[in-house]
């Protein structure tokens, strides 16, 4: 053979005559590389060329097949004999589409969930893809991303770092293992959270509706204040106190009202404002479902 050293890492071998199996002898000079150098290396193996206006086609399409080393780093020796590798299918979840399961379940602390569409993100670059190494490293760098705020406080990389070392990175296998490492300290966390940590979650969203009574108060502003989903929270507020988000924030705003009522000679209708209730009429029937009496009976019977 003919050899064209290409730089320090890389060179170009030009065999004299076409071998009966390029994949055989390609395993065979690896083997012999490995043996008498004590080093590894990565073989790709063209289409016999025929002539010049053919080189530069092979040249090509043996740096195109070099580029599977990203999906299958344990495989040495790429040839044309083996370049039918199975791609993704087309009916598989969208990136978009999975990295907002985890985002949900990260925010649910579903260690399960998490488990189970991160497999799925990982599944799907496993194999080789149409797109480019920096195009799934630009997914995985999302990834990254989102799951960075969830990590132990005690994280000693930095978010650039990890992003960093992500793009420099030639193993598809190693970048997976990296992130399922990271995923992996923030399902230990989730275990080691006490009741105390779930109790810090309602404790503070019942001291914000304690303090903002009189402001529109939704589920959704609310969960976001402890980062949680809406559905998550109220399933654990409802575990935790026995009462429904809305039944907890009708108790304060009535509890308010009926001191106002009491020891106040304010009008019912600023009364109603003040603890939350734009409509008077609204606030009127709240009250009586709540206390068996209206607003102006109950001041009348109550007052001190």
């Amino acid at each position: 053979m003919e050899t064209l050293n290409l730089s320090s890492t890389q060179s170009v071998l030009f065999l004299r005559r076409e071998t009966e199996s390029a994949h055989s002898f390609g395993c065979d000079l690896h083997t012999y590389i490995k043996e008498s150098f004590r080093t590894d290396c990565y073989l790709s193996i063209s289409h016999p060329v025929h002539g010049y206006s053919n080189l530069q086609d092979a040249y090509t399409f043996a740096e195109q097949q070099m580029e599977q080393r990203f999906w299958n780093p344990e495989t040495h020796v790429l040839s044309y004999e083996l370049a039918g590798l199975p791609r993704r299918s087309q009916d598989e979840l969208d990136d978009n589409a999975i990295l907002s399961m985890i985002r949900r379940c990260l925010c649910d602390k579903d260690s399960a969930g998490l488990t189970q569409n991160l497999d799925l993100l990982f599944q799907k670059y496993r194999q080789p893809a149409k797109q480019s190494q920096i195009f799934v490293k630009f997914v995985f760098s999302n990834l990254i991303t989102t799951l960075y705020p969830f990590l132990p406080d005690n994280t000693e990389k930095s978010l650039d770092t990890l992003i960093t070392e992500l793009y420099i990175q030639q193993d598809i296998l190693e970048i997976i293992r990296t992130i399922q490492s990271l995923a992996d300290k923030i399902v230990q966390n989730y275990g080691a959270a006490s009741a105390l940590d779930i109790r810090r979650e309602i404790v503070s969203t019942q001291n914000y509706i304690n303090q903002n009574y009189s402001r529109d108060l939704s589920v959704e502003m609310l969960a976001s204040l402890v980062y949680l989903t809406p559905d998550y929270l109220s399933r654990l507020f409802k575990k935790s106190t026995g009462k429904s988000l809305s039944q907890y924030i009708r108790q304060v705003r009535m509890e308010q009202a009926s001191e106002l009522l009491r020891t106040t000679s304010r009008k019912v209708i600023d009364i109603g404002t003040s603890v939350g209730y734009a409509n008077y009429s609204y606030f009127c029937q709240s009250f009586r479902e709540y206390f068996g009496r209206s607003p102006e009976k109950y001041r009348q019977e109550e007052s001190l």
